[in-house]
């Protein structure tokens, strides 16, 4: 992990449990962490894609059986195509049907691989009783713990310390759910298709969300994560990292850290109404001609802030949609008029 001993200090307190804070002053722009995955794998509910490089599958793996593969691959992680190979009783067609274990299996099998990687692992943050019983913890019941449960694949991984239950699988699944980054590939290469892949990072997830952050990230398409600073930071003072979109407004951003990382964010733009002057939510008021409707996450409602008229959420759906709709078409022209 270049750069983590040198510019990272790792705290730990009740409320936040553990975090980072900058071990040095450290300038804007400067490259403070450069990070390898510890696991990568398929989105959840991916197309099934060849294990080696993500690519659309059209073959099957010569030594195990049982992986799928692309025309260029011929073998997937050796450790993997091991335990697929051992796994006499698992039928030809199961990766194919049940693709969404991909990734949760792979976190498993670094309890084979690397037990020091395996245990970092599950420090992360996988917010398993916030999870329980919900909707997604349900989804992953259906379509990962039961399949693996049932197929019988995991036993080999039971040896008095660790056992391979339905609540240890759920816990991964909340670990990638809570923690991954996406990895685009090489947006150069005609090859990578529409497969995405995530990783999970530990060093970097060690960082908490701000909406105004002070590090930015980029991700290279052999999934090598790169961590600068946005911002110049002083010794001692918090590195934040934005888990959400900067381009959502508050309201969305707000849902999407409920719902996939379990928090509400107090930051500073989440608490000012017009997003530190920004207005990047507001809607133009429909009663008075001056006035812009702001979301207030305290009371959650949108306000006019001249005649202080109050807009339905109904409403505000319908112009955030058909704005967005508006910027997706934006974008599709683009691509389909780029020039020669």
């Amino acid at each position: 992990m270049a750069g983590f001993e040198e510019n990272f200090q790792l705290l730990h307190t009740e409320q936040l449990d553990r975090f980072v804070v900058a071990k040095r002053d450290l300038p804007r722009g400067e490259q403070i962490l450069l990070e390898e995955p510890l696991v990568t794998g398929p989105y959840w509910d991916a197309d099934v894609s060849c294990l080696s490089c993500l690519r659309d599958s059209c073959s099957t793996c010569s030594k195990c059986g049982k992986a799928p593969l692309c025309y260029d691959c011929t073998e997937h992680d050796a450790t993997e195509c091991d335990f697929f190979r051992e796994s006499t009783a698992l039928d030809k067609h199961f990766l194919y049907n049940h693709f969404n274990v991909i990734t949760p299996v792979r976190c498993l099998l670094l309890y084979r691989k690397n037990r020091d990687l395996f245990d970092e692992m599950m420090r992360m943050e996988s917010h398993v009783e916030e999870r329980r019983g919900s909707e997604i913890w349900q989804i992953h019941d259906k379509y990962v713990v039961t399949p693996l449960l049932e197929a019988g694949i995991l036993d080999s991984l039971n040896d008095g310390e660790l056992e391979v239950t339905g609540e240890l699988i759920q816990r991964v699944c909340g670990i990638l759910d809570v923690n991954t980054f996406e990895i685009r590939g090489d947006v150069d290469s005609s090859q990578n298709g529409s497969n995405l892949a995530r990783g999970l990072y530990p060093k970097t997830s060690l960082m908490v969300h701000n909406c105004v952050p002070n590090t930015l990230l980029s991700i290279d398409g052999v999934g090598n994560l790169r961590v600068f600073t946005s911002a110049p930071v002083r010794m001692g003072e918090m590195l934040f990292i934005n888990f959400t979109r900067s381009l959502f407004g508050t309201f969305e951003r707000q849902t999407h850290l409920r719902q996939g990382k379990y928090f509400t964010c107090y930051c500073r733009r989440c608490k000012d109404p017009t997003e530190l002057g920004t207005h990047l939510s507001s809607i133009k008021c429909t009663e008075c001609d001056e006035g812009l409707c702001s979301f207030y996450p305290s009371e959650p409602r949108w306000e006019c802030n001249k005649c202080r008229k109050l807009l339905k959420r109904e409403y505000v759906n319908e112009v955030m949609c058909a704005a967005r709709s508006e910027i997706m078409e934006c974008g599709k022209w683009n691509i389909d008029h780029e020039p020669t």
